[in-house]
């Protein structure tokens, strides 16, 4: 099975992808050799604090930019239009407001697990368990769906076994990261970023070339309407629309940059909260041109394939638009040796930045909230070998989940992308629910999110009961599709059987988010009654709603039950929106926000800076309602 005539990788295609695997691999022995050779918990996490603003935004820009968007973006471009673009909008506020709240309230903490923060504030073991638990599930199901998706193009174009594919990604993942720890993960991600842009731009520049200017992808765009940034519409069932899409990446960038661990395990790694906030705000701009990059890809494909007359997707030499990407690089690219490779490189680059940001996150995850109170007497290396240990332990899980999508088919992608996305608004709402509200307490932060993914997973699986959802564009034209004149490389029958593992599963996940897609030509958008305007709802608003259910339901349940009964809440576990966003205010008027003077739990002893949790108390704790005062 596989391609036909040439269009198979070449000799330089394959020296190209080696060098890249090797050199990522290198990057994870040199941190591993060199330093302090990741012997203590400390460097291997955290990078000893030594790590500089630059190498950090490029960690956090690539970390959650996988290959998953290098495939979806251009897909929605080609599919929908450009309205998904508009979401920078909300990637700049969100980020803008992540420098304001979430960064100063973690880096003067100095934690090293965000869910350290959880009990301190709601002095309650099983909040922190709880948000531990959360996080753990819907990492290592991303992680999952970040494999299979390179894997599958990998197959598209080679015929290499996706399983094969897989292991090698998660092998070199789990390498690198399991021996080179936080330095090796942020280094091999400022590699990774530059393949990344180079990858992108060698398609935009090929595209270009093929159809002669800028301009004119821009009038072929127009003129099929893909150029539909302004949709403001307010109908919730709208995909794509200018409020939908500005929310959902608002509240998606703020809670990725400020409450996921593998972004407060980076910022907290630099050595000042100036350069902190530094890192944060630098990924805006950086951010900014990898989605206007990998946009402007999307619409110059589709530029192309209307410009020679041959939609291969409504053709059907392809029956997926997350496919339309790899099929481009394999249609134009077949003659330039070596530029197969770089491609294949770019969607590895996306898939293992997000692998080992992903291991490195639950290693500490793991390590801060379970084991470090129980192995508090082992040597410094023993306890730097286990976080090591956790890294290949998740590394398999990890892999075991890429691999269930390949056994299982569509039900592990789907189940696996409505679990991200439930989980990431109802955890999201126990940081909302301790930082905003000094009334909330331990039984509202478990029963709110708890309710709130429950609710959140009914929509979800409910909303695959409703037919025709996708709102696809108009096609381009078919007229000129001949197999024989060199623009379609692919026999029809063998390239989707090829591919079949890919085509029967729901095609991406982003960020938990389904871009839902099964075929152009389903039927007619079916009309919505009853209970299935619930179930029709945009898929970007699940994390909104989460979060306003769990906060709602959170303050209903702390208010029934008492709230926090007059325990003074330490003004250093939560912020008010006066003091953050009025930066002009005096100093007078932010010290009236109420709080404790004083940190019950001091972050320095003796001179030497500590974590803020106290290790042997936090062991004695059995349950999560013990109360404290300042």
């Amino acid at each position: 099975m596989g391609l036909v005539g040439e269009a198979r990788l070449g000799i330089a295609d394959y020296v190209v992808f080696a060098v890249f695997i090797l050199s990522s691999l290198s990057i994870g022995v040199y941190h591993a050799l060199s330093g302090g050779r990741q012997r203590t918990t400390k460097e291997y996490l955290t990078a000893d604090k030594k790590l500089k603003v630059v190498p950090i935004s490029l960690s956090l820009l690539v970390s959650f930019q996988s290959a998953i968007m290098i495939l979806g973006y251009p897909a929605e471009m080609y599919m929908r239009g450009a309205q998904l673009y508009i979401g920078n909008i909300g990637m700049l506020i969100g980020t803008i407001l992540t420098t304001r709240l979430w960064v100063p309230l973690f880096y003067k903490l100095q934690i090293t697990s965000t869910f350290e923060y959880l009990y301190l504030r709601f002095d309650s073991v099983a909040v922190r368990k709880l948000g531990s638990v959360m996080g753990i599930i819907a990492t290592v199901s991303y992680m999952g769906t970040a494999m299979f998706a390179p894997s599958t193009a990998l197959e598209a174009v080679t015929g290499f076994p996706v399983w094969a594919s897989i292991l090698v990604t998660a092998g070199v993942g789990t390498i690198y990261t399991s021996i080179g720890g936080m330095k090796a993960v942020v280094w091999t991600d400022v590699f990774q970023s530059v393949i990344m842009f180079g990858g992108v731009l060698a398609v935009i520049v090929m595209g270009l070339v093929k159809i002669g200017s800028v301009s004119k992808v821009f009038e072929i765009c127009q003129e099929h309407k893909r150029l539909n940034f302004l949709n403001f519409d307010f109908n919730p069932t709208r995909i794509n629309t200018f409020w939908t899409i500005v929310l959902s990446d608002t509240i998606l960038w703020w809670k990725v940059y400020g409450t996921r661990q593998a972004s407060v395990q980076r910022f907290c790694s630099l050595p000042t909260l100036k350069k902190a906030n530094a890192a944060v705000l630098l990924v805006i701009p950086m951010q900014f041109l990898l989605i206007t990059m990998v946009s402007f890809a999307g619409l110059v494909i589709f530029a192309y394939y209307i410009h020679i007359g041959c939609d291969p997707l409504e053709q059907g030499i392809i029956k997926s638009g997350n496919q339309i990407l790899p099929y481009f690089v394999m249609d134009t690219f077949k003659s330039l040796p070596g530029f197969s490779g770089l491609f294949l490189a770019t969607l590895f680059s996306g898939a293992l930045s997000s692998i080992s940001s992903g291991l490195n996150a639950l290693s500490a995850i793991t390590w801060e909230d379970f084991l470090k109170h129980r192995f508090r007497h082992l040597k410094e290396s023993r306890k730097a070998l286990c976080t090591k240990l956790l890294v290949v332990i998740y590394g398999v899980c990890s892999t075991g989940v890429a691999c269930l999508a390949i056994l299982i088919k569509g039900p592990i992608i789907q189940a696996g992308s409505t679990l991200s996305g439930a989980i990431g608004g109802s955890s999201s709402a126990l940081f909302i629910l301790g930082a905003f509200t000094a009334t909330s307490n331990w039984k509202g932060a478990i029963t709110g999110p708890v309710v709130s993914f429950i609710i959140l997973l009914w929509i979800a699986i409910g909303g695959q009961s409703i037919k025709g959802n996708n709102q696809y564009l108009p096609p381009g034209p078919t007229d000129r599709c001949e197999i024989s004149n060199g623009s379609s490389v692919y026999n029809i029958s063998v390239y989707n059987n090829v591919t079949s593992w890919y085509n029967d599963t729901i095609d991406i996940v982003y960020d938990g988010n389904l871009l839902n897609h099964s075929s152009i030509m389903e039927p007619q958008e079916q009309e919505l009654t009853g209970i299935q305007h619930l179930y029709g709802i945009s898929h970007l608003l699940y994390a909104p709603l989460g979060i306003l259910l769990a906060i709602i339901i959170g303050l209903v349940v702390s208010w029934a039950t008492g709230g926090e009964k007059g325990r003074c809440i330490d003004k250093a576990y939560t912020f008010s929106l006066r003091d953050a966003i009025c930066c002009c205010c005096s100093s007078r008027v932010k010290d009236k926000a109420c709080g404790c003077k004083e940190n019950k739990t001091p972050r320095q002893e003796n001179g030497v800076e500590r974590s803020v949790l106290r290790d042997t108390e936090y062991q004695n704790i059995e349950t999560g309602n013990e109360e404290s005062g300042c």
